[in-house]
């Protein structure tokens, strides 16, 4: 609590540049995470178009796929990139599975194309981790950092 109290005794221009600094953290985040909704979406539209029923897409972590050359998501130097898994159905009603790889861009860099590759066969297992499990796992090594680090700095 200690620390708390040194933030909020701050001169006013230095709790100004934390609060922008947090704002602008919290506004790419949220517009990473509406980027993704938008992405997820066209894919859905698409494949709807070309005949295919959509049963699942899910974004997927620590996987490539059938993308042997892309770098795993959720890991440093993945550059943008994201892996969805498809489960649909086609026009005859055969199942289907197949991975959707994604480039994000910026604002001043547009988002490449996503390119879908086709399972051979459906294929019940899934490689990598949900995004549910990801984020879990994220929460998991944080806290447990977190407490180190708590207990680092009771010791000194």
């Amino acid at each position: 609590m200690e620390i708390w109290r040194q933030v909020v005794n701050l001169p006013s221009p230095a709790l100004g540049i934390l609060a922008l600094i947090a704002l602008g953290a919290w506004g790419v985040h949220g517009w990473n995470f509406c980027r993704l909704i938008r992405v997820r979406a066209d894919i859905r539209e698409s494949l709807e178009r070309q005949g295919f029923a959509v049963r699942k897409l899910e974004l997927r972590w620590l996987t490539r796929g059938s993308f042997p050359d892309l770098r795993l998501p959720g890991l440093r130097g993945s550059r943008g990139q994201y892996l969805y898994h498809v489960a649909a159905a086609d026009g005859g009603g055969r199942p289907r599975t197949g991975w959707v790889r994604w480039s994000a861009g910026w604002p001043w860099r547009p988002a490449a194309p996503w390119s879908l590759r086709w399972d051979d066969t459906a294929s019940a297992g899934r490689k990598g981790l949900s995004t549910a499990a990801f984020l879990a796992m994220l929460v998991a090594v944080a806290s447990i950092v977190l407490v180190l680090i708590g207990r680092i700095w009771q010791l000194s």
